[in-house]
């Protein structure tokens, strides 16, 4: 089956981000970059990463929406890096994920807005409650930063723990949210 891709590229607040749309959603996007050559370098590095696995209960985009759902998608990425409390109510394409990074990355997506929660506390709401190491493997292997908020999950003491783009974008992140009324 052949997949068809979509591409985003534009600055927000805090630099340059490319999202890269597959038939059934999201599949990647950057974090900011100081310049769109740099997003789309990161983007590249992200994608090689994909694996082709069958999806799990991700419906596909119907192509009539998908120019509505880039320029909502766009938006809501804009109003988030502009400090303002955003829900990313979009389709992400996770059929690359093994069962367990799947289970993982969905239960790191309902942490709500300016939420942490302990790496411990996503392994139990993912349903494997002693894997608590290999949530931080799982949130490390994430495409979708920022819409999958990994920087949201952090030790259980209180502290940053690891994040697979640099630890400042994870405590800018936080701090961004931290200003905000939660939703």
């Amino acid at each position: 089956m052949i997949q068809h891709i979509h591409t985003q590229i534009f600055e927000t607040a805090n630099g340059w981000v490319v999202s890269v749309w597959f038939d059934k959603g999201l599949a990647a996007l950057t974090l900011p970059q100081e310049s769109p050559g740099e997003a789309i370098y990161a983007i590249e590095r992200k994608l090689s990463s994909w694996k082709d696995r069958n999806a799990f209960f991700v419906p596909d985009v119907p192509a009539e929406e998908l120019d509505e759902l880039l320029l909502h998608f766009q938006k809501l990425l804009l109003d988030y890096y502009n400090r303002l409390p955003v829900v990313f109510n979009i389709p992400v394409d996770l059929s690359w994920c093994t069962p367990f990074q799947f289970h993982v990355l969905n239960a790191i997506q309902a942490i709500p807005y300016g939420s942490t929660l302990s790496y411990r506390q996503v392994s139990i709401a993912a349903g494997y409650p002693k894997a608590a190491r290999a949530v931080g493997n799982a949130a490390g292997s994430n495409l979708t930063p920022v819409v999958i908020p990994c920087h949201r999950v952090i030790m259980h003491n209180g502290k940053l723990g690891g994040f697979s783009d640099k630890i400042d974008f994870k405590k800018m992140l936080l701090d961004l949210e931290s200003s905000n009324v939660r939703l």
